[in-house]
């Protein structure tokens, strides 16, 4: 493999320290001292570890695998090790590295495209659901409900419906949605009581697919909701988010997600990493999960972070099937709530879903235990969404045509990215 890897087991036949590191990272605990006892089977030619149980999980779905050797073969997929020649190797590097949209940049190759207005965009956000435009509005309160809905079927894309309103009232906007014949329409769930309480009528009202929205996706709760709505409706499907590790890909594909929405902490009014120290840039959360998802057919939904047409771009380069976007949107004609007049300035209202305004609007008032994870502001007021959206249409198609992509697969083919230094950040107006 070259400098920089070791390999698993070394040639001795012993489990080494540094091998001992990436299982625990996996497991999410120490090994005892008889897991780390082992022998290697010398009737196997590739010297499989048959006695170490590497493969518990935090999850109780999964459980331990027949050999360490399927334990190993998770842990490539996963990305946390190498497989070579028959061998097995571990990095030595424990630095974590990490990248945002401001970092690269994808260089022009030569296109063959006549026009900007000739790439496909279709992608497929699950199985049975293709959008002729990669893009959803956001399931904000403040962004997306009957409205937003059908203009972004329009230009060929949706809008996730947000779940923070009377549950009566996201039926009637599922029914009037289905009664204009809009396709597809895909309402949020949480995890709380009410939830499960609702989900019998949810699943009646026939949406195409139902998201499920909390913040931390790679949890007990998630994985809870979605085992059910597969036990009660196993043709329903489901977009499981967000999360951004293979580990969340693997668990949830596992329990039957149709697709994943990634990205934590990145939304332009969401404060999850300043306030709980946790996180990861959105276009390393989707570098972290494309690989995996590649090979077992996911779709990838990227939320949060994006700030421009370009940034759509990145994405759709790095392996998203689409992208939600919210803080884009903020303040055009379709989004609920009323136009706010100040010094004689036009204004619509933004905030994020975990933001202490929004935590004051719920219907039991403001928990006093539970700390704001974003905050609200008023956005200048923007005209028309349908205006704002062909714009980044516009702009999307651009990017294809600089890369002589004709659709998003030849896309992903062609893209050559490089890194920025922070003065080649400002002359290309990524940052200030």
């Amino acid at each position: 493999m070259g400098k920089g890897y070791i390999q698993i087991p070394d040639e001795t036949g012993k489990l080494r320290p540094e091998h001992c590191v990436i299982m625990e990272k996996y497991i999410g605990r120490k090994l005892t001292k008889a897991e780390r006892v082992h022998h290697i089977n010398e009737d196997k030619a590739d010297n499989r570890l048959e006695n170490l149980f590497l493969c518990e999980s935090q999850q109780e779905h999964m459980k331990v695998h027949n050999t360490a050797n399927d334990a190993l073969k998770i842990l490539v997929d996963l990305g946390y090790i190498s497989f070579k020649d028959g061998k097995y190797f571990l990095s030595l590097s424990n630095e974590a590295q990490s990248i945002a949209f401001q970092d690269i940049l994808l260089q022009p190759n030569f296109s063959n495209i006549a026009s900007r207005q000739d790439p496909d965009l279709k992608n497929n956000i699950t199985k049975n659901i293709q959008l002729k435009v990669p893009i959803c509005a956001t399931n904000m309160s403040a962004i997306s409900e009957l409205e937003m809905l059908k203009t972004m079927n329009k230009i060929g894309g949706t809008a996730f419906i947000h779940r923070f309103m009377p549950f009566k009232e996201l039926l009637t906007i599922i029914n009037k949605a289905h009664d204009l014949d809009i396709n597809p329409i895909i309402p949020s769930i949480g995890t709380g009581k009410e939830d499960y309480n609702n989900l019998k009528d949810l699943l009646s009202a026939k949406p195409h697919a139902i998201l499920i929205d909390i913040a931390h996706g790679h949890s007990a709760n998630a994985a809870k909701m979605l085992q059910e709505i597969k036990h009660r409706q196993p043709e329903q499907e489901v977009i499981v988010g967000n999360i951004s590790t293979s580990l969340a890909v693997y668990d949830m594909h596992k329990l039957g997600a149709d697709a994943i929405r990634v990205g934590i902490g990145g939304g332009s009014v969401c404060t999850t990493r300043k306030v709980t120290g946790h996180g990861t840039p959105t276009l390393t959360s989707l570098i972290n999960c494309y690989s995996l998802c590649q090979k077992l057919d996911l779709p990838i939904i990227i939320d949060g972070g994006i700030s421009s047409s370009g940034d759509i771009v990145k994405c759709l380069a790095f392996g998203a099937n689409a992208v939600c976007i919210g803080n884009l949107l903020a303040g055009t004609s379709d989004t609920p709530g009323e136009i706010i007049t100040k010094q004689g300035e036009k204004y619509k209202e933004y905030y994020g879903m975990s933001s202490k305004h929004k935590n004051l609007c719920k219907i039991k008032g403001e928990r006093p235990e539970i700390a704001a994870e974003g905050i609200a502001k008023l956005i200048k007021y923007k005209g028309g969404t349908e205006d704002t959206l062909r714009e980044l249409i516009g702009g999307i198609k651009s990017g294809y045509s600089y890369s002589g992509a004709a659709n998003t697969d030849e896309l992903r083919k062609k893209i050559r990215p490089i890194r920025l230094s922070v003065g080649a950040m400002i002359e290309s107006k990524l940052i200030t």
